[in-house]
């Protein structure tokens, strides 16, 4: 089973009381599968990467831990192998490609 999330439109439902107390993070760090994602535009009003920077700087995601809860969504993903593999070798690349970048 995997949770698929999406903090800000649980902090605008008032699921959670701030996007920092949301428990994306520590349910990853836990070990629980999760997703992340955001609902339609028209409800949440924000696209995925912004959804993606407030993880990072609001609930405390590292890059590192993006990178494996995207792959993770391949893993999940309604899709058939024939769609998924080469998703995921791109994605492998690009996750490559990120890594060598100095910071």
């Amino acid at each position: 089973m995997t949770l698929d999330l999406g903090p800000t439109s649980n902090w605008q439902a008032g699921i959670v009381p701030s996007l920092a107390a949301h428990p994306l993070a520590r349910l990853h760090r836990a070990g629980v599968s999760v997703t992340l994602s955001t609902d339609d535009l028209t409800v949440s009003d924000l696209t995925l990467s912004e959804e993606y920077a407030r993880a990072v700087e609001s609930i405390g995601l590292t890059g590192p831990e993006l990178w494996a809860i995207d792959r993770r969504a391949l893993d999940v993903a309604f899709a058939d192998e024939a769609v998924l593999a080469p998703l995921r070798t791109a994605f492998a690349r690009s996750q490559a490609e990120s890594d060598a970048v100095p910071r």
